[in-house]
């Protein structure tokens, strides 16, 4: 170190005082030393002399580094979870509480479902079509449902998986559905470009990158958010193959996830939890194949992320 750095170093206040208080407890311990030479042996004075620097010495110990583990709480075990009840009002949801990228840059669509959502997520019942229409001509979309945010970053790679995929939704959807793997943890961790590299992630950054693939290719997507409400064997199956039902909601608890069991009979049935998936602006006559027009166009729900069928 050059010895300007060094001269700095040395005049510095802290160092200073650590100088000094090391100066005044070493001339204590020697006039100790003293004190135990200049006596004889077995002499009172010895004695005392003795003590006073086993007290000095007990007070300048410093402390233990090592501090013993509790058996019961060692840092490799599971964390305890905290089960929290997922909220079944739209109003419920605070506005880009969790979605929303930094800044202003999105604004979630916030819908709460209390009840199965088995007939919207991955395929459409009339009754949803005419509602879904309606929707559309209320809600069109916007520039921001085009754009970049901090968990949808046009990568080169997401650029490149578009283009592999041909542009088109539904080879999109496939191929965040069948390629990535659902890890139940709650938040946006990963973002899409992460995901897309890991192929290991939950229901938020699944989202993401199904949303970034279908923008890329010129495609208006959005995040929905809201608790659905799912049967348990669907669930056990979606979660891990599990055959416990107390285990698959342990599981989905300990990852930060808001569920809920409900019972029939003493017997868990259903699962309510909240859960994030897409609404993509698409031809819906031509959502399941290649896009022929752009006639008809609504906002289709999907979920990429639930693999409990």
């Amino acid at each position: 170190m050059p010895l300007k750095e060094n001269t700095l170093y040395w005049r510095h206040p802290d160092f200073q005082s650590y100088s000094k208080n090391y100066e005044d407890n070493l001339n204590e311990l020697k006039t100790n030393l003293d004190a135990i030479e200049k006596h004889s042996a077995k002499s009172i004075e010895l004695s005392e002399a003795i003590e006073k620097t086993k007290q000095f010495l007990e007070k300048v110990k410093p402390p233990k580094k090592h501090v013993p583990l509790d058996p019961n709480k060692l840092p490799h075990r599971t964390a305890e979870p905290v089960f929290k009840e997922p909220r079944l009002k739209p109003e419920e949801f605070t506005e880009g509480k969790e979605l929303r990228a930094k800044g202003k840059e999105q604004k979630p669509i916030l819908v709460a479902a209390n009840g199965s959502l088995d007939g919207i997520l991955s395929s459409s019942s009339t009754l949803y079509a005419q509602s879904s229409m309606q929707i559309a001509l209320a809600d069109p979309p916007t520039d921001a449902d085009l754009a970049e945010t901090i968990e949808v970053k046009f990568t080169p790679e997401i650029k490149a998986k578009a283009a592999e995929l041909n542009h088109n939704p539904t080879k999109i959807y496939n191929y965040v559905r069948n390629n990535i793997e659902f890890v139940p943890t709650y938040g946006s961790i990963q973002g899409a470009d992460m995901c897309l590299q890991t192929k290991q992630c939950n229901d938020f950054d699944t989202a993401s990158l199904l949303i970034a693939l279908l923008r890329a290719s010129g495609i208006h997507a959005r995040y929905v958010q809201g608790t659905i409400e799912l049967p348990i064997e669907k669930v056990k199956n979606w979660v891990g193959g599990f055959t416990d039902s107390n285990s698959a909601l342990t599981l989905i608890a300990s990852g930060g996830i808001p569920v809920k069991g409900l019972t029939s009979g003493g017997k868990i049935e259903k699962v309510q939890l909240e859960h994030v998936w897409v609404e993509a602006y698409i031809p819906y006559g031509n959502y399941r194949g290649a896009m022929q027009d752009q006639t008809g166009q609504t906002w289709i729900p999907l979920d990429a992320s639930f693999k409990g069928i």
